[in-house]
């Protein structure tokens, strides 16, 4: 009789560890380790009042949280493309470089962080990751801070002598016409069209000077967005283990569409974010320009500032929770049996990894679906990253209203498509076979209103210049032959007739006043405008196209119909693989995005952007970034490209699902073999319940009670499935007698009973 009530004894004390509530309680165990795994805290520091944080719902609302700020920089740094080009002169393949860098970071990581993700401790793997990300932020804030005297020098310089505007970035000195009151305003205009400041002496040095800060720029700015794509790399991998492994299966799709709904607002905060920053001088100064002069360049780094802190200070939360938020012994298990030397452990884990990426390869719904997924990407992040940039040449208005649009095109849709797409998935509990028929008619819609970006545009301004151009208007004026204008010096103005010159010489203009032109003798006076003033404004004029809102309600709807098959083809993906190869196979997925996907689309949009440029931005410089696009090839490469990667994606997409439409077996067999078990062991659970309720069953010794069970009031976590059960009969507490069998049969009852709710 002693052996039975020894074993009884050890049973209640090996699952009182398993304890979520009354984690101050003593133990009687021994094994501190294992309840530290399961508590919040961090060393000694674990009060009991934090325990109530130990659930997955708390830590899902938490990383919604932090992947809320953490998907900002990204598309906050498209909203700045502009102003960065203007500022360093730099072409949109370098801005696309630039974007892609974090891509760069995240290859070279995702893969092994991947592989490891059940070896580290999660939450704090993501805490050092958000910090990282904070960092990264902070590092791209340099090129300004470095070089904010000479911006504020300068600025005062242009305010009090209308000079050229600064040293350190493609110079925007303003050319005007000097054949007017040439003794008066000799001074000025001497200074003021540039030729001085961009003479042959000072030339080579200006250009080296814009060199170096260039160079500057591109090395801070890459840095941290190779820096930001090491914080994100493991984010998939570890918050799919982490939730699947401590959630009923049927609800892993819940968690997502909530983590991935809040996400997709940080595009949301990062456009207003960037809008707002584009209004507000780069020094934070005051200063006559407006943001419609082609001088004016935003506080592009003060987006970068505020997001790097937040970061920061969410990374903190993520450090008290636990490495599990419920026991998994089979988990533990299978550590056991894979302990043994770190040498051969190594060896193991690096055969274990190649044996697990070759039958990845091998599983062809899989690998179809993936790369009809990368096409997909490619075109939605090199559209993205210049849509910005589009609409503000497109349809001619301002960076703010142009960030302002593409944050209602992109994360609302984003949102609703994605919460939609997981509650419906979740709701119905629709199979993985049904989830990538959806997908196909999605991305069969997708590529219909990929077709309307073709359509939906404005005509090339009208700007008046004094040579024949194929984008300009001739006006070979008298009032302006004298003026020995630069037809290469591209300054757009908008004069009092409503006419867009190429640039303040061109209008006849003689004086500025630093935000108006005047003496203009080129803008016409109509008979019927007699008191029409000689003046003109920088800036193009304003232009009748009416197309903004229609090509805004389809790309709106676009996005729309990209978002709602994220959650279905995400099922499709961890459902297609067995639970052993799930870790690496969310790896490789996110690996191949990027590879595929993230890297290649900015890098390939921006160079189909620099082939529509019309115009390149020349001075004491020299070449640098865009300063005119043709309209029409802008639009049609643009939409071309896109519409090619979304024909791939349907493409590959309908490939997939004719193989798993011809395989003997569904794809998803060994998924519907567990969830079946799951459910006949909850309804078993449940019937159990019904009959056996007793609220508290006192132990007065360790004789064993009447009926041979052991009663527990503290609420333990609950064992799923079948296989983790028996190991946790088998392996967790040692091999038992079949004679006590029932006891511990009686034990794992009341165990589910306890953790019912």
């Amino acid at each position: 009789m002693c052996r039975p009530i020894n074993m009884a004894s050890s049973v209640k004390n090996e699952l009182e560890v398993f304890q979520a509530d009354n984690f101050d309680n003593k133990r009687t165990d021994g094994n501190h380790d294992n309840n530290h795994e399961i508590v919040c805290g961090v060393g000694p520091c674990r009060p009991s009042f934090m325990q109530r944080c130990a659930r997955v719902g708390c830590f899902t609302a938490m990383y919604s949280v932090v992947a809320l700020f953490t998907s900002t920089l990204n598309v906050y740094i498209q909203t700045q493309i502009s102003t960065l080009e203007r500022q360093f002169g730099l072409s949109s393949s370098i801005s696309g470089i630039l974007m892609s860098s974090n891509e760069l970071g995240y290859l070279l990581t995702t893969l092994p962080l991947s592989h490891l993700a059940r070896r580290v401790h999660i939450p704090r793997a993501f805490a050092i990751c958000t910090l990282l990300f904070g960092l990264s932020g902070l590092l791209c804030t340099v090129p300004f801070f470095v070089s904010r005297d000479s911006f504020s020098a300068n600025m005062r310089a242009q305010m009090q002598l209308n000079t050229s505007w600064s040293n350190v970035s493609v110079s925007y000195s303003v050319p005007l016409c000097t054949h007017h009151n040439s003794q008066a305003v000799s001074t000025k205009t001497s200074m003021s069209n540039g030729r001085d400041t961009c003479g042959v002496e000072s030339q080579k040095k200006r250009r080296a000077i814009s060199e170096d800060w260039k160079v500057l720029a591109v090395a801070f700015l890459a840095l941290g967005m190779i820096l930001q794509g090491f914080g994100k790399s493991p984010r998939q991998a570890f918050a799919t283990l982490y939730i699947d492994d401590n959630v009923p299966k049927t609800e892993t799709p819940l968690h997502f569409g909530i983590i991935a709904c809040l996400a997709v607002f940080g595009p949301v905060i990062a456009y207003v974010v960037g809008g707002v920053s584009t209004t507000i001088y780069i020094t934070l100064e005051d200063t006559v320009l407006s943001p419609f002069d082609p001088r004016w360049v935003g506080a592009w780094w003060l987006g970068f500032l505020v997001f790097g802190i937040v970061s920061i200070v969410i990374s903190v939360p993520l450090v008290f929770f636990p490495k599990r938020l419920r026991p998994q012994p089979q988990l533990e298990a299978l550590k056991k049996l894979k302990s043994g030397s770190k040498g051969r452990q190594c060896i193991q884990e690096i055969q274990e990894f190649l044996r697990t990426a070759v039958r990845l390869v091998m599983t062809p719904v899989y690998v179809l679906v993936v790369l009809g997924n990368c096409c997909l990407v490619l075109g939605l992040s090199g559209l993205f990253s210049f849509l910005p940039k589009y609409i503000e040449t497109q349809f001619s208005v301002p960076a703010l209203t142009a960030n302002f649009f593409v944050g209602l095109v992109n994360a609302i849709p984003s949102a609703l498509g994605v919460i939609v797409g997981g509650l419906v998935t979740s709701r119905f509990k629709i199979p993985p076979m049904k989830c990538l028929k959806i997908a196909m008619v999605l991305s069969s819609l997708c590529c219909i209103t990929s077709l309307t970006g073709f359509l939906l545009g404005c005509d090339q301004p009208s700007i008046h210049m004094g040579t024949s151009s194929p984008s300009v208007t001739n006006t070979s004026q008298r009032c302006q032959s004298s003026c020995q204008c630069d037809d290469s010096r591209y300054f757009p103005t908008c004069g009092a007739d409503g006419v867009t010159y190429f640039s303040p010489c061109h209008a006849g203009c003689s004086e500025n006043t630093g935000v108006t032109f005047r003496n203009c003798s080129c803008i016409l006076k109509p008979s019927n405008t007699s008191q029409l003033v000689p003046e003109a404004v920088s800036g193009l004029c304003g232009q009748n196209c009416n197309t903004l809102h229609p090509y805004i309600a389809l790309s709106f709807f676009s996005n729309l119909f990209a978002s709602l098959h994220i959650i279905p083809i995400f099922i499709v993906l961890i459902r297609s693989v067995t639970e052993a190869d799930k870790p690496l196979s969310v790896g490789l997925t996110a690996f191949l995005y990027t590879v595929l996907g993230f890297f290649p689309g900015p890098v390939l949009f921006g160079r189909v952007v620099d082939t529509t440029c019309l115009l390149w931005s020349s001075g004491c410089a020299g070449s640098g970034s865009c300063i005119m696009y043709d309209h029409r090839n802008f639009r049609h490469r643009l939409y071309a490209t896109f519409f090619i990667t979304m024909v791939l994606n349907l493409t590959f997409f309908v490939i997939a699902f004719i193989v798993a439409s011809r395989m003997k077996k569904p794809f998803y067999a060994h998924c519907e073999d567990e969830a079946a078990a799951e459910t006949m062991r909850r309804d078993e659970d449940k019937r159990q319940t019904e009959n056996m309720a007793p609220e508290k069953v006192d132990r007065q010794d360790d004789t064993p009670s009447d009926s041979g069970r052991i009663f527990f009031t503290n609420k333990i976590s609950k064992i799923h499935r079948p296989t983790d059960r028996q190991t946790f009969m088998t392996t967790g507490l040692g091999k038992f007698p079949e004679e006590h069998m029932e006891r511990v049969r009686d034990v794992e009852v009341w165990m589910t009973i306890s953790q019912g709710d």
